[in-house]
Formats: structure tokens, C-alpha cells, sequence
């Protein structure tokens, strides 16, 4: 309503002493909900229109807005760009580690954890407290909220019988199912095992191998003494 216009009703309304008429604006926030099951790439024009009461055939107050829906799949580390490193005492409890991935898209998301593939003897598990994990093969299922958490836990265990000290490197990956690698993140490991300590400090392998020599020394010993 322009300045004359509303004179003009202040006239009318008998308001024209102690009153000034002054153009004002009005403020109005639009929240837009997309359907879920719409795709990337659909879209279309939203018309928001203001008109006056006293004048509802101008349409100078139209404004079209162009809308356009693109769904996001993206994840992410909290712990991307360190390696992760793990002590493993042979014949000891297995380690494990809390690592935690985050769901930076714009939607809810079915997201795969997976981890490389078993060398060595050496063996990876991964699982999780989310509600809304499931295991398929080795690997974990899980659907994620957009901006929700998912802690992952990460287990592993030395090789059965294991003496010689071993440096076992391997990744743990996650991706969204719909997009796959083109999404995919991956965090790398290093888990390094080592024997157990054994007698002054020696590991078993080294008592063993100490005491071998000793008992050699021993029998020559005897076998000298008996000649004599």
C-alpha cells in the first residue's frame, strides 16, 4: 500500500489529526519441506503472492521462487587423516577401539562399515550398539540420521600361537549403499604385536631360547666330566 492510498482510508476512517500515515514492511520467514521421495534433479516454481485488501487485483507483490531437490550422501571420520595405532600382546585379550562416523548429507542413509580383507592370521570384527545396525557377511549395515553419530567398535586379535613381533596394517571403510565408492571414506590401522614378556624381562621366545643354549653347555659339560 503506497502513501496515498493510506491517506486516503485515514480520511475515511476520520484519523487524519495526530496521525501520519507512513509506509511499514513486514517480515515473514517461509519454511519449505521436501517430500521424502523425491529425487535429485525434481524441482518446480513457487509462487508467493501479497496483496492489499482494499486492492486484491494488484499483483505487483508476486515473487517466484525456483526450487530444485538434491540429495546429499555424504560421511565422515571424526577421526580422518590419523592413523589409528593398536598394541597387541600376544596371547592376551583381544583390542579394541571406538571410532565414530558421522552422516554429513542431507538425508537419512543406510551406511556400510567394512574393514580389508584377513592377512596373517590375523582377524578384524567390527560392531555396534546403534539401534539400527544389522551384519551382513563381516560387514555392518546401519541406518543414519542426517547429522547422527555412529559408533563403530573395532576389534582385533593376533594370530593363534604367535611369537615373532608383527605389524598388521589394514582399513576400515564406510560408504552410503546408494552411492558406494564414490562416497567412500576409509581410516587406516596399524595393530602391533609383540610377545608377551617372560623371565627378566625376556620374551617367552628368547627365555626359551636362552635356556636351550644353557642345557646344550650343560650336556657338554657332562659328557667331558665322564671321559675324565
Amino acid at each position: 500500500m503506497d502513501q496515498n492510498a493510506a491517506e486516503n482510508i485515514m480520511i475515511d476512517k476520520k484519523l487524519m489529526d495526530g496521525h501520519e500515515a507512513r509506509p511499514f514492511e513486514v517480515y515473514i520467514e517461509l519454511t519449505i519441506s521436501v517430500n521424502p521421495g523425491a529425487q535429485t534433479g525434481q524441482g518446480g516454481l513457487l509462487e508467493i503472492l501479497v496483496t492489499s485488501v482494499s486492492n486484491a487485483a494488484d499483483r505487483s507483490g508476486l515473487v517466484t521462487v525456483s526450487l530444485e531437490v538434491s540429495i546429499i550422501h555424504e560421511i565422515e571420520f571424526m577421526e580422518a587423516g590419523e592413523r589409528q595405532e593398536l598394541d597387541v600382546v600376544y596371547g592376551q585379550p583381544a583390542v579394541t577401539q571406538e571410532i565414530s562416523v558421522v552422516n554429513t548429507g542431507n538425508i537419512r542413509s543406510e551406511i556400510r562399515v567394512f574393514a580389508s580383507e584377513n592377512l596373517r592370521g590375523w582377524s578384524v570384527v567390527l560392531d555396534s550398539d546403534h539401534l539400527g545396525c544389522t551384519m551382513e557377511n563381516n560387514d555392518l549395515l546401519c541406518m543414519v540420521d542426517e547429522g547422527e553419530t555412529l559408533y563403530v567398535n573395532v576389534t582385533v586379535r593376533a594370530p593363534y600361537g604367535a611369537e615373532i613381533d608383527d605389524t598388521y596394517k589394514f582399513t576400515v571403510s564406510a560408504e552410503p549403499t546408494e552411492t558406494g565408492v564414490l562416497d567412500r571414506q576409509n581410516i587406516e590401522f596399524a595393530a602391533m604385536g609383540t610377545a608377551p614378556e617372560g623371565v627378566l624381562g625376556l620374551s617367552n621366545v628368547m627365555v626359551a631360547q636362552v635356556a636351550g643354549a644353557v642345557l646344550v653347555v650343560l650336556l657338554i659339560a657332562a659328557v667331558f666330566s665322564r671321559r675324565r
